[in-house]
Parts: structure tokens; sequence; C-alpha cells
């Protein structure tokens, strides 16, 4: 293998496992397959799916790339802004190889995004929103930017409510003061922005892991 190796940080968010008790999925078994293919230092955080490692890779020559920028991408999804060309391929890699594997061991799909420590962190730090309590703001990780046309169905949605969205590239920020349960709009802006959430207490957890 030619090129210097360098390692960087990963964050990894599965969607859908764990839920109701549907797709089940040992987080025993996550770090095993993260390790099968080739990460270190991988440890997760509660049974909802998330994952942080280390990717070793020399750019241009393993799977997973270079990513000076800090790329994250969703598996399937699209750059995550700021990112181009080649700095967003070592998170795009990981996201597919990790969807794939999962998939293989387990029968069912696993809608996986990934975005490197800095990517995250400064996601985090991008929040326009500072609840009382954590839990009551999650930080979507979208698979691209929302359309004009979206954006105007979400800001109908939560007309007359305390229910709050604001969008920053590919990550969106769902804010509910009463709780996510009491929102009667959170659902429906859900489903239309996609993506993989993660309230603000699992997000300041999984960061302090990296």
């Amino acid at each position: 293998m030619s090129g210097q190796l360098t390692k960087r940080r990963f964050a990894a968010f599965l969607r859908g496992v764990n839920v109701g008790g549907a797709h089940r999925l040992p987080m025993a078994e996550v770090r095993a397959v993260l390790g099968e293919l080739g990460a270190s230092d991988v440890a997760t955080y509660i049974q909802s799916g998330n994952i942080v490692f280390t990717a070793e890779a020399g750019a241009g020559d393993d799977p997973a790339g270079d990513d000076p920028a800090g790329a994250g991408l969703t598996a399937g999804g699209g750059e995550h802004d700021g990112d181009s060309g080649t700095d967003a391929t070592a998170a795009e890699a990981w996201a597919v190889r990790i969807a794939t594997a999962l998939e293989q061991r387990v029968g069912f799909p696993v809608p996986v995004a990934v975005r490197s420590a800095e990517v995250l962190a400064a996601a985090r730090q991008a929040c326009p929103y500072a609840p009382d309590d954590p839990r009551f703001c999650h930080l979507i990780l979208l698979e691209s930017a929302p359309s004009a046309g979206v954006m105007d169905e979400i800001r109908a949605l939560t007309s007359g409510t305390d229910t709050e969205v604001a969008v920053e590239g590919t990550t969106a920020y769902l804010l509910t003061p009463g709780g996510l349960a009491a929102s009667k709009p959170a659902a429906a802006i859900s489903r239309r922005l996609g993506g993989t959430a993660r309230n603000l207490h699992t997000v300041d957890a999984v960061i302090e892991r990296l």
C-alpha cells in the first residue's frame, strides 16, 4: 500500500434498530462487524445504534479513502455541505460498507449515517436551540439538503405550535419543548425530512467518546 497511513475518528448512527422489539441488533454484533471491516477503537453507546470508531487509511488506497475536510454522508445519500470530491469519500465509503455488512449479517436493511468527528462537533455547535432538557431537541443527519418546497411544508406544519425546525445544509434541528411525543407535527416533519435523528443528549455523549 502506498501513501502515508492516517487515522481518523468517525461516528456512525444506525436508523430503526431495536425499536419496539423490531429489527433487533445487538451492539456486540455491530462492534464485531466494524472490527471485521478494519475499524479500530470501536465503541457503542446505548442500544439505538451509535458507534464511534477509528479508520486508518492511505489516501486513494483504502476503500474508506482520506477525508481531510471531515466529510459526512449517509449510505445512499448526498454530500455534506462544504465537502467535495475525494474529501467526501471516507465517510461515504464507511456508511456504505457498514450498511452492506450489517444487512448481510442480520438479513434486513440497516440505514447508516456517518460523520467525521470534526463535522459532528461542528453540527452540534451550530445548533440554534438551547433547551433546558437536551432530549427535547433532535439533531437530524439528512441525506441531502431539503428543497424549498419541503421547507414550506415544514413551516406550515409548525405554524401555531411550539415546535421549531432549523436547517443548516444537511443537518436539521427539531425543537419540541414539550417533548417529542407531545409535538403534534413532529412525526410529519420527520417523514418529510427523512434522515437519522438523535437527541442532543445522545449527540453530546457520542461526541465525548470521539
